[in-house]
C-alpha cells in the first residue's frame, strides 16, 4: 500500500533482519526507506535515480540511497536485475565505531556523494561480483549463521565500493584545474604582452 506519493513498502521478511533480495526485469518509479543495490546480472536498463538517467549493461552496478526516487525501464529482452534492498541499520555501526564516522555518515549526511554507478570494467567489479553471488546464495539457503554471512558479504560490497569511490575523487582532483595558478600566469602574460608593446612604440624603433 502506498503512503505517499510514489512511495514503496518494501517487503522485508523479517524486521529484525532487515534486507531481501528481488529478482526483476525492470523496476517502475518508486522509493522507500531503505539503501538499494542494483545489479545487472543480464541484458541492458536505462536506469533513472532522483534526475540523472544512466544505461546500464550487463555486470553494472548501481548505488541508490534512501529516500532516493528510481526506476529502471528494461531495453533488452533478456534482462535481469538482483536488486538487494536492506536498512542502513544492517551496515552502520554505533557512535564509537570508526566506519561510521569515516564511510557512512558523511554521505548519509549528504556532505559527500557516492558515485551512483560502478561499470563491469572497474576492477573492484570482480570481487563485488563474487560477494553478491555469495550473499544471494546465503540468503536463499538461510543455512545457520546465514545473517553473520550476509551481512559480511554486504560490507565487503560497500568496503570495495568505499575505495573506488575514493579513487574516482582522486582522480577528479587532479584533474581540476588550479585556478591560482592559470590566473597567475595568464597575469605574467599579459605584463609581457604590455611590455612588447611600449617598445613597440618607441621611436626608433
Amino acid at each position: 500500500m502506498t503512503m505517499h506519493p510514489h512511495k514503496e513498502n518494501t517487503w522485508i521478511p523479517d524486521r529484525t533482519f532487515p534486507i531481501n533480495v528481488f529478482f526483476v526485469n525492470g523496476i517502475y518509479l518508486h522509493w522507500h526507506d531503505h539503501m538499494e543495490w542494483v545489479y545487472v546480472k543480464t541484458g541492458k536498463v536505462k536506469l533513472q535515480i532522483d534526475g540523472d538517467f544512466d544505461v546500464l549493461e550487463q555486470g553494472d552496478l548501481a548505488f541508490v540511497n534512501s529516500k532516493q526516487l528510481h526506476r529502471a525501464e528494461q531495453l533488452a529482452p533478456d534482462t535481469q536485475l538482483v536488486c538487494i534492498v536492506f536498512n542502513e541499520a544492517l551496515v552502520r555501526g554505533n557512535g564509537l565505531d570508526i566506519t561510521e564516522h569515516h564511510y557512512f555518515l558523511p554521505y548519509l549526511h549528504l556532505k559527500q556523494q557516492w558515485p551512483r554507478i560502478v561499470r563491469s570494467r572497474e576492477a573492484c567489479m570482480q570481487t563485488i561480483s563474487l560477494s553478491f553471488l555469495r550473499l544471494v546464495e546465503e540468503f536463499e539457503k538461510k543455512q545457520p549463521g546465514y545473517e553473520l554471512m550476509v551481512k559480511s558479504e554486504l560490507l565487503h560490497i560497500f568496503g570495495q565500493y568505499f575505495r573506488h569511490a575514493q579513487q574516482v575523487a582522486e582522480v577528479r582532483t587532479y584533474r581540476q584545474p588550479d585556478t591560482h595558478n592559470l590566473s597567475r600566469l595568464l597575469e605574467m602574460l599579459r605584463s609581457v604582452i604590455r611590455r612588447i608593446f611600449l617598445l613597440w612604440k618607441r621611436p626608433g624603433l
